[in-house]
């Protein structure tokens, strides 16, 4: 396998396990490579570190299912593969710069 289809078949498995443990030694066995290996190529060819990206992807997840549902931020956790709704919380206000009830309160003042 080439290591872009590598890579496009990672982030099809990434989205269809985002509410999962998603660790680099999980995603290296699935696809039968080394954790080291499987992280260089997934770098080379997103330019973003696998973790980076997996994080970025819950955000983004977790701010629509916020913004745009009645749901409980940690009901919001569970979905986005965060067993603990005030680390999602701290990664939300860390990766936005904001925290998730002052961006509610904007679009709805």
């Amino acid at each position: 396998m080439d290591r872009k289809n590598l890579v496009n078949q990672s982030i099809d498995y990434i989205m269809g396990h985002l509410d999962e443990d998603l660790s680099l030694d999980r995603l290296a066995a699935h696809f039968y490579i080394s954790k080291f290996h499987f992280s260089r190529i997934f770098k080379e060819v997103m330019g973003v570190n696998f973790i980076d990206y997996v994080t970025r992807l819950r955000v983004e997840k977790a701010r629509s299912l916020y913004m745009n549902t009645d749901m409980k931020i940690y009901e919001i956790a569970e979905l986005v593969g965060y067993s603990d709704w005030h680390y999602l919380y701290s990664v939300y206000k860390k990766q936005l710069g904001h925290s998730m009830s002052k961006e509610k309160r904007r679009k709805n003042p």
